[in-house]
């Protein structure tokens, strides 16, 4: 079974590098161009059904990836990015030099909870609820996820054994496009952060 993962395109928060945690909002035209880049590259790729977070952000790339395929669209709420509490609207510069403190508490500590928030395993454990509905409602056919950063990093977590202090290693751009292989309960990359709106060569 192959599964596809895109992260959401671009909002106007995430080029003002503002965290954006569970703030619902909408796609940028930036991000609907990455999108729409990353669905041309889809058009050659088959999968049977597309699964998303509940927010604008990743159904809205995946109402653009699926514009010309009609499939069905299922949201998993438990699939929704970290809520980052008292952090939301900050810059990352602003939360480095002014809450370093709780920054390295998050960065050293899976359990640390963001003041107002979550902790990465607080995500880690919705996220096994919400990856087994999606692995059940596949039923062994070849799906596409539309995903955030920190579910994305609990994907790599929970399914590749990826220890937290490596999560945050791996790069995620928006609307970059990334493929498994899930085979014999095994999960094996063949592809990692692809950029169609980019130009590169798969």
């Amino acid at each position: 079974m192959n599964i596809y993962i895109v992260r959401h395109g671009s909002t106007e928060w995430n080029e003002k590098d503002l965290v954006q945690g569970n703030i619902d909002i909408e796609l940028s035209e930036r991000g609907r161009t990455e999108v729409e880049k990353t669905a041309e590259f889809l058009k050659n790729i088959e999968f049977k059904r597309i699964f998303s977070s509940e927010m604008k952000r990743a159904f809205h790339t995946a109402e653009i990836i699926n514009k010309n395929r009609n499939l069905e669209i299922t949201t998993v709420k438990e699939l929704n990015e970290l809520d980052c509490g008292d952090w939301e609207g900050l810059t990352m510069q602003q939360i480095r030099e002014e809450r370093a403190d709780e920054y390295s508490k998050l960065k050293e500590n899976p359990e640390y909870k963001i003041p107002g928030g979550e902790s990465f395993m607080d995500v880690v454990r919705r996220f096994k609820v919400g990856w087994e509905k999606v692995m059940q409602m596949s039923n062994g056919e070849d799906f596409l996820f539309i995903t955030h950063i920190v579910i994305t990093r609990a994907f790599l977590f929970t399914n590749l054994g990826i220890p937290y202090e490596s999560v945050r290693s791996f790069i995620i751009n928006n609307a970059s496009f990334t493929h498994f292989e899930f085979d014999n309960g095994r999960y094996f990359l063949k592809l990692w952060n692809y950029r169609p709106y980019e130009n590169g060569i798969y």
